[in-house]
C-alpha cells in the first residue's frame, strides 16, 4: 500500500497517481506508519512469532500471531481475528506434557526454531522449554520450578519424554532464572540468548545439553540495568549472530559476543516496551511515555537516530486509540512488537486498549520484504 492509497482509504476515497508521480512521492514522503486494528478483545500484554518453518520456507506470511492469557498460550487469527487457547491453562504451574495440559508461570518470552519444523522455545519466569507443534509435545530445556541465579543445566529429574510432573528439587548445578522476559535464537538453532530481567544478566543457553551460562550487565558501562528486551544486530556490515541490541526500561545497549562489551547506545528518554530488527539494520521500538511507535537507526547520533512512525510527540499513554496515518495514528499503551515480513507490518499489543493493532511500514523503497527468517 503507498502512502496515496494509505491516505485515500483512510478519507474513504479512491485516489490514483501516475506511476512516475508516484515514485517521485515516495522518495520525498517521511516514512510513516498505517495503522489498524486485528481484534478488540485483547486482555494480554505479550505478543509472540508464531511457530514457522523458516529453514524451508513451508509457510511464507504468519496466518496467526500469539498471546498470552494469564498462563496459557493463545493463537490469535491474523485473518478475522478469532482465539484459540492451545498451549498452558489458567493455573500456576511446571508440568510437561501435551500442549494443553502442560503448566506454566507466566510465559514471557517465544522463539521458533529456524531448522526444525514446527518447533518452538518457550520462557517462563525459571524456565525454558521446547514444544513440538508436530508431536504437540512439550519437553524441559533447562531451568527449575523455582527461581534464582545459578548457572548449570535442567533440574534433577525432569522428564525429557515429555510427560509426566517435574519435582521441584534442584540439582547442585541445575540452571536458574528469574524472569526471562526475552528470548532470540542463534541461525544454526543450536543457542538461546535471554533477558533475565531480575538477575540483570544475559543468559547463553545451549539447546542440546541445556547448559546456561550468565554475562552480568552489571559493571559493563550500563550501571544499574534491567535487561527486558533483546534482538539481533542485522546491520548488514555485521558478522551474523555476533551482536545484539539490549533494552531495559529507557536504555539501548549493544552486546558483542565474542568480546562480551556492553556497549551504551543512544540515550532515549521514553520508557521502552517493545523491539523488533528489520534487515537493514535499523530498530522499530515502542514507547510508553508518548504511546507511540519510533524507527531507530543505531548508526546514527543525536536527534536523528530516532524517528517517529505514528503518533505526535504530545501523546501520552492511556489516552484513546484511533486508526490512521503517521501522525494521525494513536496507539494507547503499545506493550510488545513482533514482525511479520511477508506482510510488511508488525503486530503492536496495545494492552490499555485490549487491542491487537497491524502498523503497516508503508514505504515502497524499505527492504522489510526480505526479512531474514531468524526474525520469524
Amino acid at each position: 500500500m503507498s502512502v496515496v492509497n494509505a491516505l485515500g482509504a483512510a478519507i474513504g476515497v479512491s485516489l490514483s497517481i501516475p506511476p512516475l508521480l508516484q515514485l517521485i512521492a515516495d522518495y520525498l514522503t517521511p516514512f510513516v506508519g498505517v495503522v489498524s486494528t486485528l481484534a478488540r478483545d485483547h486482555n494480554g500484554d505479550r505478543l509472540f512469532t508464531p511457530a514457522v518453518t523458516t529453514g524451508t520456507r513451508e509457510r511464507s506470511t504468519f496466518d496467526f500471531v500469539c498471546e498470552v492469557y494469564k498462563n496459557k498460550l493463545c493463537k490469535r487469527s491474523v485473518i478475522d481475528g478469532s482465539l484459540t487457547p492451545f498451549i498452558g491453562g489458567d493455573e500456576i504451574g511446571f508440568i510437561h506434557g501435551s500442549g494443553k495440559s502442560s503448566r506454566w508461570r507466566g510465559p514471557f518470552a517465544i522463539c521458533a526454531d529456524p531448522i526444525q519444523s514446527r518447533r518452538w522455545y518457550i520462557a517462563d519466569r525459571t524456565s525454558v522449554r521446547c514444544y513440538n507443534e508436530m508431536s504437540d509435545s512439550v519437553t524441559l530445556i533447562t531451568g527449575s520450578a523455582q527461581w534464582g541465579s545459578a548457572d548449570g543445566g535442567p533440574t534433577v529429574g525432569a522428564p525429557t519424554d515429555g510427560t509426566g510432573r517435574v519435582s521441584d528439587r534442584f540439582a547442585p548445578k541445575a540452571a536458574c532464572f528469574d524472569c526471562l522476559q526475552s528470548l532470540i535464537i542463534t541461525s544454526d538453532g543450536r543457542t538461546l540468548w535471554g533477558a533475565d530481567r531480575n538477575n540483570q544478566r544475559l543468559r547463553q543457553i545451549t539447546i542440546a545439553t541445556g547448559q546456561v551460562e550468565s554475562i552480568s550487565t552489571v559493571g559493563r558501562g550500563a550501571g544499574w540495568f534491567q535487561p527486558q528486551v533483546l534482538v539481533w544486530d542485522r546491520r548488514p556490515s555485521v558478522p551474523v549472530d555476533s551482536a545484539l541490541f539490549a533494552m531495559d526500561s529507557s536504555r539501548l545497549m549493544r552486546f558483542v559476543i565474542a568480546t562480551e562489551r556492553m556497549q551504551p547506545l543512544e540515550t532515549f528518554e521514553h520508557i521502552i516496551a517493545g523491539a523488533v530488527s528489520l534487515p537493514s539494520g535499523v530498530l522499530i521500538v515502542s514507547s510508553l511515555t508518548t504511546a507511540n511507535i519510533y524507527l531507530f537507526d543505531p548508526s546514527k547520533t543525536g536527534p536523528d537516530a530516532f524517528q517517529a512512525l505514528t503518533g505526535q510527540e504530545s501523546n501520552r499513554a492511556f489516552e484513546p486509540s484511533c486508526d490512521g496515518v503517521g501522525p494521525n495514528a494513536r496507539f494507547s499503551f503499545p506493550s510488545d512488537l513482533i514482525l511479520d515480513s511477508e506482510r510488511r507490518c508488525v503486530w503492536v499489543s496495545d494492552r490499555s486498549a485490549k487491542s491487537i493493532r497491524k502498523l503497516t511500514l508503508d514505504h515502497t523503497h524499505f527492504p522489510l520484504a526480505v526479512c531474514c527468517d531468524r526474525d520469524r
